[in-house]
């Protein structure tokens, strides 16, 4: 058995194991609530986790910001009517299976299972690195108060209060917009295909851009400080280990901050998963260094 299915049916098992551990502990907060807003409240913690658990099971590119973004959501509200209404080894074994799912969410291995999830046919794809100012600023900033909000709605529904409905609708309006912006950054990747190698990436590029495998000289991994300046930087500011590739001929890209198009012969990149990218292209034939 491969790593991927081990993260799969471990991610799917995990979540299992946190519903059956909660299994009296969302009663018992509901049970302090006030009716119809308690009902309401317990029908949609149970969808949530439902709704991720599908996830898990179903890898695509939707699902994998759906159980990023909603998934440590979840996990926030689970622990704070766990620290509110369990025992001392619910809130333990609460603890435990939230961290661990919290590390499986955000792994590379994760994403990487998702997002070839709804590849097509021989295609092979790896994500591409987050840009880290945009990671912990404004995307960090829409993603916790799309959870604050989400965990505030359903504490104050329990109170069948005025004030959860409102925040209830708000949410709704709110996780849309935080889903459909950090969906974009999901739909990041490179892609093996057949007739070569492609960098998708709309945050830096206008177009997708098709290296060949006849016009590949090589791909290498790299950092900031081996690149030399005539290498087209499209690795977004991100840190840690980058990949690199030379053309045997100049290949024109579309850069977002260029107004004409750009001639290269060597461009660097940041994919998740650095040692993927060489073992790929090894295995397509495609000429590789270290």
């Amino acid at each position: 058995m491969n790593y991927k299915s081990i993260l799969k049916w471990g991610s799917a098992t995990l979540w299992v194991a946190l519903g059956f551990a909660t299994l009296n502990v969302i009663p018992e907060f509901v049970s302090q609530g006030q009716k119809p807003g308690s009902l309401i409240a317990e029908v949609l913690v149970w969808l949530f986790w439902l709704a991720i658990f599908a996830g898990l099971l179903v890898p695509t590119t939707l699902t994998l910001t759906t159980t990023r973004i909603f998934g440590p959501a979840y996990l926030i509200l689970l622990t704070s009517i766990t620290f509110t209404y369990g025992t001392d080894a619910t809130k333990l074994i609460v603890c435990i299976l939230c961290a661990f799912s919290v590390i499986i969410f955000s792994s590379a291995k994760f994403g990487d299972i998702m997002i070839n999830g709804s590849a097509y046919g021989s295609e092979r794809r790896i994500a591409l690195k987050t840009p880290t100012m945009l990671l912990f600023t404004w995307l960090f900033f829409a993603w916790i108060i799309c959870c604050i909000l989400i965990s505030f709605a359903i504490w104050k529904l329990n109170e069948n209060q005025l004030l959860g409905y409102i925040a209830s609708v708000s949410s709704v309006v709110v996780s849309y917009i935080a889903y459909k912006v950090l969906h974009q950054f999901s739909k990041r990747w490179l892609v093996f295909v057949p007739a070569g190698f492609v960098i998708h990436d709309h945050f830096l590029l206008k177009n997708s851009v098709l290296f060949r495998r006849n016009q590949l000289e090589y791909l290498t991994t790299s950092s900031k400080e081996t690149v030399d300046i005539e290498t087209l930087d499209l690795t977004g500011g991100t840190t840690g280990l980058t990949s690199s590739l030379r053309t045997k001929e100049k290949v024109i890209v579309d850069v977002k901050n260029s107004s004409e198009p750009e001639e290269i012969e060597s461009v660097t990149f940041a994919p998740s998963l650095p040692g993927e990218v060489l073992r790929e292209a090894r295995a397509r034939g495609i000429k590789t260094q270290l």
